[in-house]
């Protein structure tokens, strides 16, 4: 279907020929600071078409979403059609979902402290003024809904008690009642719903429901857009797939006309099956003993996943989100429970399923987490209570306490480690992020650990405290420690490390060494080994609703 764009453009919707697109976007582009996120990017779904967008981190699929969501102005004149509806202005906040646009994100969007029917409920929480809800109606009414769903799930639980799944199963039940209203108010289309890596970290089980799911609502008429880095998940439940790659469409094609190693050439830009590596010259390769063996490391996310790690250096964990290297390091930690494996320590085996955090400490081992506020500080204690922690065996005298140890201690390590506060007594919590990241480096670098784990340690932190972590890491390294490093980022992770140990579906895939890092031979190996067992061949769908037309007294057809 050719279309005038807001600058008067025709523009071809590659694969929509002359149908009416359920969303339409032409011609969007946006800019961070100069530089460009996303290049008049032109993008179409159909009515009953899952359309898959995938890419790099960077390639400009968050933008993309965040721009349709109204979270970011687009620098251009773009245009948008949805159903019947064309704007060519910029979306505020959360409109686009009054048109029939739904959105899941990877986190889900739940509150876990709440039950699945007051989760199913948030929005009529914010939208409904009466003074009192009609809880007897409305518990019966998603009970038929999650029963047209295939889903016994049962709407008391709280969603913290429900399994990954469920609770993104719940996410898109939610999302699709959403649909059902604007239908109901006259959208002019079934919906269209925006999957962006909601499928990230389901087990193999949990995605095949999900696609089951997923094929329902297409029968329906619903439009899905999926944003996903698992290659065989998108050739296996989409109908098209688009490419970004540097903020452009480089892509756009039926998923039958494409191969898996089409599409990893497309999303790299690598020619061939081996991207050209970086020259040798680039780093030189430290040669030192082996100080940390994991072997056979398996629990429910990875299996089997052997490495070494020597003394002195730095070895990156990454792949692309989801393939299981973040589950690595807790459980080499003891932070979670391991099915099995071991780990040889210095010479000394220890069995990997018998290891808790108390005794890696022991070990000598010291874990930074990547959820900094949850489970690497106390919020509500002071900088110099959070620095002090792990050592306060270490300033008592005759059974007393020396807080004026204590508060010379932390305020040395306030100085070493740059941390920026009016006072050692301030709540951690007030600090910026990057201080508390360095305040929690210098928390535990101060046990003078001989391995130290990393979870995404500048994750959230400004461009100067990031330089200072890099600083701080590679002078552990250079003392001797053995670092394992966890990141999503590939450009930190090439800056950083002197091997990568690359994962795809809960396995190493590819180790790589000084002479060949690169983010191009990252993204490589990450979506090369991406291939998998995916099977849609789950049984019959499970959907049966009637998602327009529907009484909002019936509770059996009513969305």
């Amino acid at each position: 279907m050719s279309c005038e764009s807001g600058g008067g453009v025709l523009v071809e919707l590659s694969g929509i020929g002359d149908r009416k697109p359920a969303l339409a976007v032409r011609n969007l582009t946006k800019t961070f600071a100069g530089m460009i996120a996303l290049e008049d990017f032109t993008f179409a779904v159909s009515p009953g078409e899952i359309h898959g967008l995938i890419g790099q981190n960077g390639s400009g699929k968050s933008t993309f979403i965040k721009c349709l969501a109204g979270y970011h102005r687009p620098d251009s004149s773009w245009s948008l059609e949805v159903g019947d509806i064309s704007l060519t202005r910029p979306l505020r906040p959360g409109e686009v979902t009054g048109y029939g646009v739904s959105f899941v994100h990877q986190d889900l969007g739940l509150l876990p402290e709440l039950s699945v029917l007051e989760n199913l409920m948030l929005v009529q929480f914010a939208n409904d003024h009466r003074r009192f809800l009609p809880w007897r109606r409305e518990r019966n009414r998603y009970k038929q809904l999650l029963e047209g769903f295939g889903l016994a799930i049962d709407l008391q639980s709280p969603i913290s008690a429900l399994a990954p799944v469920e609770a993104a199963q719940i996410a898109i039940v939610r999302a699709v009642a959403q649909m059902g209203r604007a239908s109901e108010a006259g959208s002019g289309h079934a919906g269209v719903l925006v999957l962006d890596e909601a499928t990230t970290f389901l087990d193999q089980a949990g995605r095949q429901s999900m696609a089951s799911l997923l094929r329902s609502l297409k029968t329906r008429g619903i439009a899905v857009i999926f944003v996903s880095h698992d290659l065989e998940e998108v050739l296996a439940i989409c109908d098209r797939v688009t490419v970004l790659r540097d903020g452009k469409e480089v892509l756009s094609s039926p998923v039958d006309e494409v191969t898996h190693a089409q599409l990893v050439s497309m999303i790299t830009g690598a020619v061939g099956d081996n991207p050209a590596p970086v020259p040798a010259q680039r780093r030189s390769a430290r040669q030192a003993e082996i100080s940390l063996k994991v072997e056979n490391l398996s629990n429910d996310l990875v299996e089997q996943v052997s490495f070494e790690a020597a003394r002195g250096t730095i070895t990156a964990l990454t792949g692309i989100v989801g393939a299981g290297w973040e589950s690595v390091l807790p459980l080499i930690y003891g932070a979670r429970p391991a099915a099995f494996g071991q780990l040889t320590i210095d010479g000394k085996v220890i069995s990997a399923a018998r290891l808790t955090p108390r005794r890696s400490i022991s070990l000598g081992m010291v874990y930074v987490p990547a959820s900094r506020l949850t489970e690497a500080v106390i919020a509500e204690l002071s900088l110099e209570e959070n620095l002090t922690l792990p050592q306060l065996s270490r300033h008592v005298r005759s059974g007393f306490l020396r807080h004026a140890m204590l508060r010379a201690t932390s305020q040395a390590l306030v100085e070493e480690f740059t941390v920026k506060t009016t006072s050692v007594s301030a709540p951690i919590g007030a600090l910026s992020g990057g201080n508390q990241q360095k305040a929690v480096l210098g928390k535990w670098f101060a046990q003078e650990p001989s391995i130290i784990l990393l979870a995404e340690p500048t994750q959230g932190v400004d461009v100067g405290a990031r330089q200072k972590i890099y600083e701080i890491i590679r002078e552990a390294a250079a003392r001797g420690a053995t670092v394992l490093y966890a990141s999503s980022d590939w450009g930190e992770v090439v800056e950083l490390a002197d091997n990568v140990v690359v994962f795809t579906n809960g396995r190493v895939s590819a180790t790589l060494t000084s002479t060949d890092l690169s983010v191009d031979a990252i993204a490589h190996e990450s979506y090369r080994g991406s291939k998998s067992s995916f099977s849609l061949d789950v049984g019959a769908d499970i959907l049966d609703l009637t998602l327009t037309g529907a009484s909002s007294a019936d509770p059996k057809g009513a969305l």
